[in-house]
């Protein structure tokens, strides 16, 4: 009869600073995003606003908004070909001095290779003669009945 496992049931919360944990995730997470989101929200609102109501200084603020979205993204966008470049600078250089240090890691691995092979030969070598001795007594036991069954029955 096998018992069904025990089913894992968590401990209890420590009240005192799981009350601790809901507050420092209210004050620190919850009260900032919602303040950004309103703030978001609110400077959407006024840019619609003032698209709406028709005013010529649209364009100025939409000129004045491309230049400070401009170098965040420029300068992002440098860091990422810097970064690309001196990746493939790396792999170009990596690729001309890799190739003997590999030889000779596949080379240590292969003897290690071929060396467990042996140790593991060994040591199953006598189990397999057994197995093997043990096959060659049942043939032998089963020849030896069937030529007794066969000298009875003549």
């Amino acid at each position: 009869m096998t018992q069904s496992p025990r089913k894992f049931i968590p401990p209890p919360r420590n009240p005192l600073t799981h009350a601790a944990h809901k507050r420092e995730v209210f004050w620190q997470i919850t009260v900032p995003l919602v303040l950004c989101t309103l703030v978001c929200v609110g400077m959407t609102a006024l840019v619609v606003w003032s698209a709406a109501v028709g005013n010529p200084e649209v364009s100025r603020w939409a000129d004045v908004s491309l230049i400070w979205l401009s170098p965040p993204i420029v300068i992002g966008s440098l860091v990422m070909l810097v970064l690309v470049g001196g990746l493939a600078f790396g792999i170009f250089k990596l690729i001309q001095v890799l190739p003997p240090y590999a030889r000779l890691v596949q080379d240590f691995f292969l003897r290690l290779h071929v060396r467990v092979r042996q140790v593991c030969d060994r040591a199953v070598k006598p189990f397999i003669q057994a197995g093997g001795a043990s096959a060659a007594a049942r043939e032998l036991r089963r020849q030896v009945v069937t030529l007794g069954r066969r000298s009875k029955s003549s």
